[in-house]
Protein backbone atom coordinates (compact mmCIF):
# COMPACT_ATOMS: atom_id res chain seq x y z
CA UNK A 1 0.00 0.00 0.00
CA UNK A 2 1.14 3.37 -1.31
CA UNK A 3 1.57 6.09 1.83
CA UNK A 4 0.86 9.69 0.69
CA UNK A 5 3.42 12.06 2.75
CA UNK A 6 3.71 15.49 2.53
CA UNK A 7 6.56 17.67 3.58
CA UNK A 8 6.50 20.66 5.99
CA UNK A 9 9.06 22.80 7.78
CA UNK A 10 8.67 23.56 11.45
CA UNK A 11 10.88 26.88 13.48
CA UNK A 12 11.34 25.67 16.65
CA UNK A 13 12.33 27.01 20.07
CA UNK A 14 15.63 25.39 21.30
CA UNK A 15 13.75 24.73 24.33
CA UNK A 16 11.31 23.07 22.57
CA UNK A 17 13.25 20.71 20.53
CA UNK A 18 14.19 17.58 22.63
CA UNK A 19 10.26 17.56 23.21
CA UNK A 20 8.97 18.15 20.24
CA UNK A 21 11.47 15.77 17.56
CA UNK A 22 10.46 13.15 20.16
CA UNK A 23 6.83 13.43 19.72
CA UNK A 24 7.32 12.99 15.99
CA UNK A 25 9.82 10.23 15.53
CA UNK A 26 7.55 8.16 17.58
CA UNK A 27 4.57 9.08 14.78
CA UNK A 28 7.01 7.99 12.61
CA UNK A 29 7.70 11.46 11.22
CA UNK A 30 10.71 11.59 9.06
CA UNK A 31 13.14 14.29 9.70
CA UNK A 32 14.51 15.05 6.42
CA UNK A 33 16.98 18.64 7.44
CA UNK A 34 17.53 19.71 10.19
CA UNK A 35 19.30 23.38 10.66
CA UNK A 36 19.86 26.32 13.57
CA UNK A 37 19.33 29.58 13.05
CA UNK A 38 19.71 32.42 16.18
CA UNK A 39 16.16 31.84 17.43
CA UNK A 40 16.16 27.61 17.18
CA UNK A 41 16.34 24.89 14.95
CA UNK A 42 14.07 24.44 11.76
CA UNK A 43 13.03 20.94 10.97
CA UNK A 44 11.93 19.76 7.46
CA UNK A 45 9.90 16.81 7.84
CA UNK A 46 8.07 13.96 5.91
CA UNK A 47 4.92 12.87 7.19
CA UNK A 48 1.59 11.05 6.39
CA UNK A 49 -0.93 13.24 4.73
CA UNK A 50 -3.40 11.47 6.54
CA UNK A 51 -2.05 12.83 9.75
CA UNK A 52 -0.39 15.93 8.58
CA UNK A 53 -3.03 18.33 10.49
CA UNK A 54 -2.86 16.33 13.66
CA UNK A 55 1.07 16.12 14.09
CA UNK A 56 1.65 20.11 13.04
CA UNK A 57 -1.81 20.83 15.73
CA UNK A 58 0.44 18.78 18.07
CA UNK A 59 3.43 20.78 17.37
CA UNK A 60 2.08 24.08 17.98
CA UNK A 61 0.23 22.69 21.15
CA UNK A 62 3.67 21.27 22.35
CA UNK A 63 5.40 24.63 21.88
CA UNK A 64 2.65 26.79 23.35
CA UNK A 65 1.73 28.24 20.43
CA UNK A 66 5.69 29.58 19.36
CA UNK A 67 6.34 26.85 16.88
CA UNK A 68 5.62 28.05 13.17
CA UNK A 69 4.61 25.37 11.10
CA UNK A 70 4.10 25.50 7.30
CA UNK A 71 3.18 22.76 4.59
CA UNK A 72 5.24 22.88 1.53
CA UNK A 73 4.16 22.77 -1.55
Amino acid sequence: EMIETVRATLALDFSDMALIKARLLARDVTIATESFTDKGPILTVDLRQDEAEAILAMVVDLSRGKAVVALDD
